[in-house]
């Protein structure tokens, strides 16, 4: 399961780039109120990592009867940065 994403990158060199990346969630922590999820950006062309991100999104009581890992690509893409991120 990823989502991809055309997204603006720095380079080394400070420049801006336009990059299509898969976006990969590669690690779930759950606790009892909240998950942390570990992802990369894969740059798509050259199939290797750009880099790793995180993010945390609270539990509710409704959550609990769903998949944590289709909930964490669903709260991934209603993060403002990757907003509009295709299903591949």
């Amino acid at each position: 399961m990823a989502i991809q994403k055309s997204l603006v990158l720095k380079s080394n060199l400070g420049d801006q780039q336009n990059v299509l990346c898969y976006i990969r969630i590669k690690n779930i922590s759950v606790t009892k109120t909240n998950v942390a999820c570990t992802f990369d950006l894969i740059r798509k062309e050259a199939d290797y990592v750009i880099e790793s991100r995180q993010f945390y999104l609270d539990l509710n009581a409704a959550d609990y009867t769903k998949n944590i890992w289709v909930l964490a690509y669903e709260h991934l893409k209603t993060l403002p940065e990757y907003a509009g991120a295709a299903d591949c």
